[in-house]
């Protein structure tokens, strides 16, 4: 049961989730920045993704025993479940608000310090984002393109020069900007999986769109045939 204020508002997390979620962002882009000096933007994005995703997020908040006071409806273990991760976002959240955002880099610093978190790890894991989202589109039969323009290398000089759009069924589901064809593909494919895996409903429309496109055509086919 949702609780609620004494005016009947339902209380819950989802305002510091949002706040949490921007800080954790700005916090682990100030990291990478710093840290690796030398890479360029393909890999600090891809890396930032991989330290934000919930994933990563639910795993620190199990690792820290966070997982172990939420109280909620649903079970952790439950599919499509990053309550965990959401929770994390939340005690960021309060924590900024709380302390503000210097003690928020040192919370995050001590994750590192104290093995609960490795960049370094996560940078050696490689992960074939197109891949991912190639097979996952062929398990449901959706249609899916990637559009490739390359930018002129007079304007952009020093800036990423390829830009990738992924479209699925006729919807453009997300972008991605490298320094070649591939980086902009798995760029962009992995900002479709981000959406697709944090947001249950976006998936749920592609299969319901290309079901109805299916009976569709279907019925277009045999009206021709007679």
């Amino acid at each position: 049961m949702l609780k609620t204020d004494s005016q009947g508002h339902h209380l819950d997390n989802e305002r510091l989730e949002f706040l949490g979620d921007a800080i954790i962002e700005a916090v682990v882009s100030n990291y990478l920045f710093r840290k690796y000096q030398e890479e360029q933007e393909g890999f600090l994005t891809t890396m930032r993704s991989k330290l934000v995703r919930r994933s990563t997020l639910n795993q620190i908040s199990k690792r820290i025993g966070l997982d172990n006071l939420i109280k909620a409806s649903i079970t952790a273990g439950t599919h499509n479940s990053f309550i965990g991760g959401n929770a994390f976002e939340a005690l960021v959240g309060a924590a900024y608000l709380d302390r503000g955002y210097r003690k928020c880099q040192q919370f995050f610093l001590s994750l590192i310090a104290r093995g609960y978190l490795n960049p370094d790890n996560l940078a050696q894991k490689e992960e074939n984002f197109k891949s991912l989202l190639l097979e996952w589109c062929q398990k449901n039969r959706i249609i899916i393109n990637f559009e490739t323009d390359e930018l002129n290398p007079e304007i952009c000089r020093k800036m990423p020069s390829f830009i990738t759009r992924v479209i699925i069924e006729d919807h453009l589901m997300g972008q991605g900007r490298g320094y070649s064809k591939k980086e902009s593909h798995q760029l962009a494919a992995r900002r479709v999986l981000e959406r697709i895996r944090e947001r249950p409903r976006v998936a749920d429309h592609l299969i319901e769109d290309h079901f109805m496109r299916k009976v569709i055509t279907d019925i277009s086919s045999s009206i021709h045939d007679h």
